[in-house]
């Protein structure tokens, strides 16, 4: 209910700024949009839905939202549903702020921008600023409304930045709790793939490492963006996004925030 308030309470002063012509403010505003995904995205994340047993046909050139929250709550595997969750983020444009109103897609809203508290980003205390000079009848200068697209376009690689921090800190943490793990042999789960190996994720501890498919199987592996698998050349060896695998920690380097795992045999048993 409270996030409910929270998005109408965005969208409505987005509106009243951004559209009220009793308020005049032309440039002086910092909008959220997030743009449609691209086809080539929608086409992509449909297949993988597929591969997993869901049927999920484009409508007007994206996967319906009622579709994948329904397979996503028809999934039972909680690691298995996390990494669909990931799967569909990544297929989605990236949200930015701009000073000029394209909507947001993702909460398929028309008018939408970050206004409530807690104020814990730039653009909040902006938005602030401006309902300030509404309320009040301040006029903004010509010279401020210029300075709004520098402000959207800093804020958006701000977030960036953090997002990226965020991620740097929490695998350097992974990587010292796992640093006396080494040899221990784990459940887990393919949270990624490509044509050198494997993103498995520990199904206890949830650190992610990375498995070499060339230190195991001396061949080629083909990687299907498209399906999210990796076939082997020659034995047709075959990982898909979400395949539980069991792994061996073979090294852990905190500085370099990397952990290598091996694959290992069926008859060897997880390390308690």
């Amino acid at each position: 209910l409270v996030e409910e308030f929270m998005l109408l309470a965005n969208s409505l002063v987005a509106f009243e700024l951004g559209e009220n012509k009793a308020i005049e403010l032309d440039d002086a505003m910092l909008y959220r949009i997030h743009d449609k995904p691209t086809l080539e995205k929608m086409q992509d994340l449909s297949a993988f839905m597929q591969s997993l047993g869901h049927t999920a046909a484009l409508k007007d050139g994206v996967v319906p939202s009622h579709i994948l929250a329904k397979a996503i709550a028809e999934t039972d595997d909680k690691t298995v549903r996390e990494v669909m969750q990931s799967v569909i983020i990544r297929s989605q444009q990236k949200a930015v702020y701009s000073q000029d109103n394209k909507g947001h897609f993702g909460l398929a809203l028309e008018y939408y921008t970050h206004f409530t508290s807690p104020i814990r980003r730039y653009p909040d205390v902006v938005i602030h600023r401006l309902i300030a000079d509404v309320t009040e009848h301040h006029a903004i200068p010509s010279k401020e409304k210029k300075s709004f697209r520098d402000i959207a376009a800093h804020s958006s690689m701000r977030e960036v930045d953090a997002q990226e921090a965020e991620r740097a800190s929490d695998k350097y943490y992974q990587t010292l709790y796992m640093k006396d793990k080494v040899n221990a042999i784990l459940e887990g789960t393919v949270t990624g793939l490509n044509d050198r190996g494997l993103f498995v994720r520990d199904d206890t501890r949830y650190s992610e490492g990375f498995v070499r498919l060339k230190d195991q199987y001396n061949e080629k592996f083909i990687f299907s963006k498209k399906n999210y698998t990796a076939i082997g050349e020659k034995t047709g060896v075959k990982f898909s996004l979400g395949d539980k695998v069991k792994v061996k920690v073979l090294a852990v380097r905190p500085e370099r925030r990397e952990i290598d795992f091996s694959l290992v045999k069926e008859d060897q048993k997880p390390s308690e």
